[in-house]
């Protein structure tokens, strides 16, 4: 019989290195203290629009939704069971997972690479910008990085146990990383790369390809499918919905996206931007030239094949669909950055050289730089009000809005609310008295969750309503008032002026952080048609 390859274990440092930059009691400290840090965060910042969309799902739970699995809207649902209806019950479960995530990767990376290393990623991971994306903001991104993470770390600990502890390990680790890799399926669709990766591994790396043989990693794929088969079964019952439209949106090229070689140089160069702000631009740096290092080998052991395949294969895929895109999201890989980090300091543990090291240290400072700017915008804004970027302004100015809606809706005989699109209908709900559920005018942009929620009121039918949209003027922007009505308003009452806007404005520090145009519709003497349906069909 031919003798079966060994499992070629990561390479051990070759001295014992500096002492761990964090003792146990660090480590507890810098748990306790993050945490710390994201709840005061959750707690004061208001929801961001899609935090506030998600929420909105909460309040009806499914099988699935459209946009997305519905493990997010679950969580919120705990959060809120436990810490009501805030900004904290909303986003406790996002500052707890990612903070059990600190502990685990501390873990692992200790048995892979020692206690040095393990205190190294631990402050990696808490300094790292977009751990704090997904502590301080409850999305689909957060459970998905939590589950697909434990589910890589739990094939680590069976490729890292050894021939002799592998077949009695395999009976309890495939299976618990098919339930982990389906809870992460229940996250976000884009884990399956993880699958992808782990089966890639099987099948490149001869230690580890006699598992193919048994009947393990065959079952974690059948545990995995069932746990995801609530969203099967709510995509077949809507014509598959959300695979359809996840497929458009995330991965199929544009038709009308350019296709010449500048446009496509631009988006590869957005596409990397993003990624240097998500991870910041010295560690993603430290991350190739850690995975250029892992790729020299003559041999590569099994361990790090397998954080190559994770870290790759999510990057590379978003790269290549950046090319017929307009726009690929920074977040979008973020689950390849976990293993990246395991890479990273298990390159720097393999000598613990002076340099390797002290571009680890210059890492650290730019991502805790980073991290700050990206959660306090309001020290640029101090140093320069008109400094703007999109994403800082998000968390400012809903709870204003809506107090300016409600006493628009009272003074107006109590009418009827609605916008323009879905992100609006959200914080409204969230941040209006009473939390009514508000709803975008019929013909949104895009289609949504709120299209298969019923019962959805038409507002058409509406006597009198308030509708609320963003204010986008630009400067060369020569339209009167009463011009920018949005032109729905004028179809759905086949009239000619629904009412003037109201321009609204919400500042902090002098920054122009929300801008909306409140428009009154239809007018007073206004007679609902009688021939339009009550109720909407099914989507």
């Amino acid at each position: 019989m031919k003798p079966q390859s060994p499992i070629i274990l990561p390479p051990q440092p070759a001295a014992p290195g500096p002492k761990p930059w964090l003792g146990q009691r660090g480590l507890l400290r810098l748990i306790l203290l993050t945490l710390i840090a994201r709840c005061v965060v959750a707690a004061l910042r208001q929801l961001v629009p899609d935090e506030a969309y998600y929420w909105v799902w909460s309040r009806q739970l499914r099988l699935s939704y459209f946009d997305h699995p519905p493990m997010v809207a679950y969580l919120i649902r705990l959060g809120t069971w436990v810490g009501g209806n805030t900004e904290l019950g909303v986003r406790w479960p996002a500052a707890l997972l990612v903070t059990l995530l600190l502990i685990a990767i501390a873990g692992i990376t200790q048995k892979l690479y020692g206690a040095v290393a393990a205190s190294m990623a631990a402050v990696a991971f808490a300094f790292c910008p977009f751990a704090w994306m997904l502590g301080n903001v409850m999305t689909p991104d957060t459970p998905a990085v939590f589950f697909s993470a434990l589910a890589l770390f739990t094939v680590l600990n069976l490729f890292a146990a050894g021939d002799a502890e592998a077949p009695r390990r395999a009976k309890k680790l495939w299976p618990l990383f098919g339930l982990l890799l389906g809870l992460a399926l229940l996250s976000k669709y884009t884990c399956v790369f993880l699958g992808v990766a782990v089966l890639l591994t099987l099948l490149f790396d001869p230690p580890v390809r006699k598992h193919l043989k048994t009947p393990w990693p065959w079952l974690a794929a059948v545990i995995a499918l069932a746990v995801f088969s609530p969203v099967f079964y709510w995509n077949w019952q809507h014509h598959w919905a959300s695979f359809r439209f996840q497929l458009r949106h995330g991965t199929l090229p544009k038709d009308h996206v350019e296709k010449t070689a500048l446009a496509i140089l631009l988006r590869e160069l957005e596409y990397l931007g993003g990624q240097l702000l998500v991870a910041t631009p010295v560690l993603f740096a430290m991350g190739m030239v850690a995975i250029a290092a892992a790729c020299k080998r003559k041999a590569i052991d099994t361990v790090t094949r397998l954080l190559l395949f994770a870290t790759l294969t999510p990057l590379l895929y978003f790269a290549y669909a950046a090319i017929g895109r307009k726009r690929i999201e920074g977040n979008w890989p973020v689950f390849a950055y976990v293993p990246m980090i395991l890479l990273i300091v298990g390159y720097v543990s393999q000598t613990f050289s002076h340099d390797r090291v002290w571009w680890f240290k210059v890492a650290m400072k730019v991502a805790l730089a980073g991290t700050i700017i990206i959660n306090l915008p309001e020290v640029a804004w101090m140093i320069y009000p008109k400094m703007h970027a999109a994403k800082w302004d998000e968390p400012f100015g809903w709870r204003e809005l809506a107090a300016k809606v409600n006493q628009t809706a009272q003074t107006n005989g109590f009418a009827d609310i609605f916008t323009s699109d879905y992100q609006y209908a959200a914080e409204l709900t969230f941040y209006l008295p009473g939390q009514p559920t508000i709803f975008p005018l019929e013909g949104s942009d895009r289609p949504t969750e709120y299209d298969y929620m019923r019962p959805r009121p038409l507002a058409a039918l509406s006597p009198r309503l308030v509708f609320v949209r963003k204010h986008e003027e630009k400067p060369d922007d020569k339209e009167k008032p009463e011009d920018r009505i949005d032109l729905r308003l004028m179809w759905l009452f086949d009239i000619d002026n629904p009412g003037i806007p109201d321009i609204w404005r919400c500042l902090k520090l002098k920054h122009v952080v929300r801008e909306a145009e409140i428009t009154i519709a239809p007018a007073p003497d206004f007679q609902p048609p009688t021939t339009l349906p009550t109720t909407l069909p099914e989507p």
